[in-house]
Formats: structure tokens, sequence, C-alpha cells
């Protein structure tokens, strides 16, 4: 039984971190008299909650819907070279406002910044054998 318990305290030790804390640079807390100078550091969490969506369509023949949850899309034909392209923000009213991106090749078409809440259309000439619909976080 004392074997079972002596290596279980072994084991126990060995697990134990050998480094310490206040010597660790990573560490968030610190003893001793460094306490008062050591910050906690975040990254900046403005863009935060929000994939990009990044997708690339045909033109269509007479309209295409897509997007996701908190951002949507619409792109019509109007059959005189140009499409109509409708977007929604459906984000939550603390999720910030999002950027919209029709592209094509590289060339911007079209870009609109929307607040949660908010659908805008614009008009896009037909360019090209397809568009890229970019949407992120503004």
């Amino acid at each position: 039984m004392r074997f079972f318990a002596i290596t279980g305290l072994l084991s126990l030790a060995a697990a134990l971190p050998t480094a310490d804390p206040s010597q660790q640079d990573n560490s968030v807390a610190r003893r001793g008299d460094a306490l008062d100078h050591v910050l906690a550091v975040r990254a900046d969490n403005s863009n935060v909650g929000f994939n990009p969506f990044d997708q690339t369509y045909s033109w269509p023949d007479t309209s295409v819907t897509g997007g996701g949850i908190s951002a949507q899309f619409r792109a019509t034909n109007l059959n005189n070279g140009n499409y109509s392209f409708q977007f929604w923000s459906s984000a939550p009213l603390n999720g910030g406002n999002l950027s919209y991106r029709v592209s094509y090749g590289g060339k911007e078409l079209a870009k609109v910044v929307l607040s949660p809440g908010q659908t805008t259309t614009v008009t896009v000439p037909k360019t090209g054998d397809n568009f890229n619909i970019y949407i992120d976080a503004a």
C-alpha cells in the first residue's frame, strides 16, 4: 500500500509545472511586488462574431439569393445588361455594421455598408462571366 501511495505522490509531483509562475512570460497574474504592473492585454474585438462570406456566382438568368444568418443578398437580372443587388443585414443590434462588396476579377463594382436591420438596393452592370460577393464586418 505504501508503494502505491509513494508512486502516486511522485506521479502527482511530475505533473506539476516545473517553472515558477512569476518566471513565465505568458502569466496574467504574478506574485510579489510586480503585481501592480501586470496588465491583461486583449485583442481588438470590434470584428469578432462575424465570419466573412466570400462566394463567386455565375450571372443568373433570373435571380440568385445567398448569404447567411446575419447577411443576405439577392441579385436580379433586369434584362437590360444590368443587375439589381438587394442587400439585407439581419445581424443583432449589437453586431456592428456589415460591408457588402460586389466585384469581378478584382474590380469593385459596388460597395455598401449597412447597420443591423437595414436593407438597400444597388444596380450593377454585368461585367465578365461571373461576380463575387464579399460580406464582412465593417
